[in-house]
């Protein structure tokens, strides 16, 4: 027998949750959108503010999609 629990379906919110502690978040799906949201991320820590980014990126393993 499976034992155990899946955090899926629906998928957790982490940017709401974030939102809820008072921190900034930004969800990013594709590999092209990673660089832009570190560098939001960072603009966002040196102005003293905390930022989440939840990265939910398919591999593919080539490295070629983006």
């Amino acid at each position: 027998a499976w034992v155990g629990q899946r955090l899926e379906d629906p998928m957790i919110d982490l940017c709401a949750m974030a939102g809820a502690q008072g921190c900034t978040a930004e969800r990013v799906e594709r590999r092209s959108e990673l660089g832009a949201a570190i560098g939001r991320g960072i603009a966002a820590v040196d102005a003293g503010r905390c930022h989440v980014i939840d990265v939910k990126i398919l591999p593919d393993y080539t490295g070629l999609l983006g």
